[in-house]
C-alpha cells in the first residue's frame, strides 16, 4: 500500500494543474447572472468532479496505518484548499478523522461558484454534541456543555 500512497500523493499534487481557470468580469450584469444561476442550482457539482480525483481513488481509513494518514492528510487537505474549499474541523480532530471526513464529502454535491474570488466554506461540525457523529473527544459541541 505505501507504493499507492506515495502515487496517490503524486496524483493529488498534479491534480494543481487541473483547476478550472477562474473568471472574473467588471460587467454587473455578469455578476447578477452568475449569483441567478448559483441560486438556481446551476452550479451543484459533486466535489471530487470539482477536484478531479474520483473517491474511490483514495483507500477507506481502515486500510491505513496511523503512518500512511499522516501522509495522506495534510497532502489531502492541500489539495481541497489549492481547489478554494476552505475546510472547517472541530479543533482536536486528528488526521485519521479529517481524512475519513474529507473523503466522505468528496461524494457530496454542493453549489460551487467558480468565479475570481470565491471560496467554498465546508463545515464538519454542527456545534450539537447530541447530533454529533464524531468521537466525543473530537465533538466540538463539547465545548458548549463547559
Amino acid at each position: 500500500m505505501d507504493k499507492y500512497i506515495k502515487q496517490l500523493i503524486e496524483l493529488m499534487r498534479s491534480a494543481y494543474q487541473n483547476r478550472p481557470e477562474q473568471h472574473y468580469s467588471a460587467d454587473l450584469e455578469d455578476h447578477f447572472a452568475e449569483i441567478e444561476a448559483y441560486i438556481s442550482g446551476n452550479f451543484d457539482q459533486q466535489i471530487d468532479e470539482s477536484i478531479g480525483i474520483p473517491q474511490h481513488c483514495f483507500p477507506p481509513d481502515d486500510q491505513l496505518t496511523d503512518e500512511q494518514i499522516d501522509l495522506l492528510a495534510p497532502e489531502f487537505e492541500a489539495l481541497w484548499n489549492h481547489f478554494r474549499f476552505h475546510l472547517c474541523f472541530p479543533e482536536k480532530i486528528n488526521a485519521r478523522w479529517k481524512y475519513i471526513l474529507m473523503r466522505k464529502e468528496l461524494a457530496e454535491i454542493h453549489q460551487i461558484l467558480k468565479s475570481e474570488n470565491s471560496m467554498m466554506h465546508i463545515e464538519f461540525c454542527d456545534y450539537d454534541a447530541n447530533q454529533c457523529t464524531l468521537p466525543r473527544e473530537f465533538c466540538c459541541g463539547g465545548f458548549m456543555e463547559d
